[in-house]
């Protein structure tokens, strides 16, 4: 239950600061992603039941405040929870930074993917009256997008590494 909260009030208050905060800065802070960042460390880093539920709740929350159809974010985040755990337990050994950079990178690919083609779908369907537009100024936003998430969860990892024994590299020695 403890964890639950904690998840809980974790998952509104990033929401709060990436709706309130991080969409008001100006270009390219404005792109960075904490919710998605954080549904990718918690998966990869400490459990995946853990970023799984937060991406959960994050995902509802963030769907409230959002213009676009309610389900989009908790699906999204859903997929992508589960996309990196497949990827991290199938292709990866390690909870080392480079595993994290990669699985980050091809995640936010993945969102921008599974963003898109759920709203194409949508204004195909006529449940949306929103179009894509995807020029050059689209994909020097995924660029910087993809850049400034990767240097959060770089951040995040070394705030991790600084403050827990989880993240050590563990030699053992034959003497």
């Amino acid at each position: 239950m403890k964890k639950f909260l904690l998840l809980f009030l974790g998952a509104i208050f990033s929401v709060i600061l990436q709706s309130g905060f991080l969409n008001s800065l100006g270009a390219p802070l404005n792109n960075i992603n904490l919710v998605l960042c954080l549904v990718i460390f918690l998966v990869i880093i400490f459990d995946y039941r853990v970023g799984l539920l937060f991406g959960v709740l994050a995902g509802i929350f963030l769907d409230i405040y959002s213009p676009l159809f309610f389900g989009l974010s908790t699906v999204i985040f859903l997929l992508i929870a589960l996309g990196v755990n497949f990827l991290f337990s199938n292709f990866f050994t390690n909870k080392s930074l480079y595993s994290l950079i990669v699985l980050g990178g091809v995640s936010i690919l993945f969102y921008e993917f599974f963003l898109y083609l759920l709203v194409f779908l949508a204004f195909y369907f006529g449940v949306l009256e929103f179009r894509i537009f995807l020029d050059y100024f689209w994909f020097k936003k995924l660029i910087s997008e993809i850049l400034l998430n990767i240097l959060v969860l770089i951040l995040m990892f070394f705030i991790v590494k600084s403050g827990s024994k989880r993240l050590r590299a563990v030699f053992i020695f034959n003497d």
